[in-house]
């Protein structure tokens, strides 16, 4: 489960889980004063924004939300985002540009990494392209990504997708995320 997921699902610890997530990140060896980029998902609702203002409130330092689209908080998806998603990150994974980091965080959850991980590849394994044929006959078939077959789930693989896409987005926005760059 992704920290959108965490959040949406349990209100009323929120605050300390986004916290606790980001402390743990910055608690890793190499990462202690680096810069955080946060990603929430913002297509139900005012969540991505709430994070934003939770980062803020926090008083952590050198934590950026990633603002798209309009300028807000968070990156709303779409059938197309979440195809470029697919296809870009299994280019990455054919590759070998794809791995675990060795101190794997994993916090909120009542799971190990190890865990974790294995949620993460098995979802992966379940992630597919669906073509759906369209009740108008002159119209295209509709084309979706999703691993939520067999009523799963797939915000461990929607969050693995987005982030390497996310992070060439960061550095390539220099209009918009220059403030971040050192």
């Amino acid at each position: 489960m992704d920290i959108n997921t965490i959040l949406i699902t349990e209100p009323k610890n929120n605050s300390s889980l986004l916290q606790q997530h980001l402390i743990a990140v910055r608690k890793i060896p190499g990462l202690e004063s680096s810069i955080i980029v946060f990603i929430p998902e913002s297509n139900l609702g005012f969540e991505a924004i709430w994070c934003h203002y939770e980062i803020r409130r926090s008083g952590l330092d050198s934590v950026c939300v990633m603002q798209e689209d309009d300028n807000r908080a968070g990156v709303r998806t779409n059938k197309a985002l979440k195809k470029m998603l697919a296809i870009s990150f299994n280019y990455r994974l054919l590759s070998g540009r794809i791995f675990f980091h060795r101190r794997f965080v994993c916090t909120g959850e009542q799971k190990s990494p190890e865990g974790m991980k294995r949620d993460a590849e098995d979802q992966l394994l379940n992630y597919s392209r669906i073509i759906r044929p369209s009740n108008d006959p002159y119209a295209q078939p509709n084309e979706i990504y999703s691993g939520k077959g067999g009523n799963g789930t797939d915000d461990l693989a929607f969050a693995m997708q987005l982030n390497p896409a996310m992070k060439e987005r960061f550095w390539e926005r220099k209009d918009k995320y220059k403030d971040w760059y050192q």
